[in-house]
This record gives structure tokens, C-alpha cells and sequence, in this order.
């Protein structure tokens, strides 16, 4: 959508291609991006949770029946601040360079997503399956962490650029 509205001078972040106001137009721009903002602000905790809830079992174990003590609790919420610290440096130092860091999570998130897990599952879910469907699982997932090598690498000297 950012191409087709403002070609190849789009910006990586969009809003930085809104019209910069003038005396008479202050709520344009500004309300949006603190709309964005918002929500931002507000959808961040839903997107953290997993990555919380995963780390919580690793450091923590498993929580037998009852309820937690409370050095359980502040330990739990230090690990808490400390991912949210952790985003939030990870966020202001990649302001600058919004593509790379999105390129990043590309690598290491999504290639995995589309192209290794669901093979993965596959294969454990059905171990039973014919042999060229075990084949084409396996030449998936090998193609998916080709991928994940390139483009992890195509970052890396994008990034040495910068």
C-alpha cells in the first residue's frame, strides 16, 4: 500500500510520509501517530506474553498446584521488566534502522514459521506416512534453513553498510 500511494519515495515507517502540517492542520499527523502510538503501547503486553510465558517455564520450571509464594511473584515480574527493558532498548536502537531489525525477526521468526515448523510437525504427527512424503518434509525443511541462511546473511551485510 506504501508504494502504490507515494511510489519509491516511501519511507520505512509510513507515517514519516504524512504531510508535515502547517499552523492550521496540527491534529492531522500528529493524531495519527499518536493513535499508532496507543496502540502500540497497548497491543505490546498481548504480543510479549508467549515469549514471557516460555521463558517464565524455562527459568522457573514447572508450578506444582497452589498458590505461588511471593518471592515466586517478584521474581516472575523481574524477569517480566527485564523482557519488557530488553524490547525496549532493542526498539531505540533500531529505530534508525527499522528495515534491518524487521528483516531480523524475518529470519529468525518467520522463515522458521513457513518453512521448518510445519514440516517438523508433520513428520511427528503422522510418523506413518509414505516415504516421499517424509522426503518432501525433509527437502522443506532444508530448503527453510537455506533460507533462513540467506537471508540472515543478506542482513548481516545490510546491516555492516548502515
Amino acid at each position: 500500500m506504501g508504494y502504490a500511494a507515494y511510489g519509491d519515495a516511501v519511507q520505512t515507517i509510513i507515517l514519516d510520509n504524512l504531510p508535515t502540517e502547517t499552523s492550521g492542520e496540527k491534529a492531522g499527523k500528529n493524531t495519527i501517530q499518536l493513535l499508532y502510538i496507543i496502540a502500540i503501547f497497548l497491543t505490546t503486553p498481548l504480543m510479549l506474553f508467549p515469549c514471557i510465558r516460555i521463558i517464565e517455564h524455562m527459568v522457573f520450571k514447572t508450578v506444582g498446584p497452589g498458590p505461588p509464594t511471593k518471592a515466586r511473584i517478584w521474581k516472575e515480574n523481574a524477569v517480566r521488566v527485564a523482557i519488557d527493558f530488553a524490547v525496549a532498548v532493542v526498539a531505540y536502537a533500531g529505530y534508525s534502522k527499522l528495515d534491518i531489525v524487521i528483516s531480523f525477526v524475518g529470519s529468525f521468526a518467520c522463515v522458521p514459521l513457513l518453512f521448518i515448523f510445519p514440516p517438523l510437525f508433520h513428520i511427528k504427527a503422522f510418523p506413518e506416512q509414505p516415504l516421499w512424503r517424509k522426503i518432501s518434509d525433509v527437502l522443506l525443511i532444508l530448503f527453510g534453513f537455506l533460507v533462513f541462511i540467506y537471508t540472515l546473511i543478506i542482513t548481516i551485510q545490510n546491516f555492516s553498510r548502515e
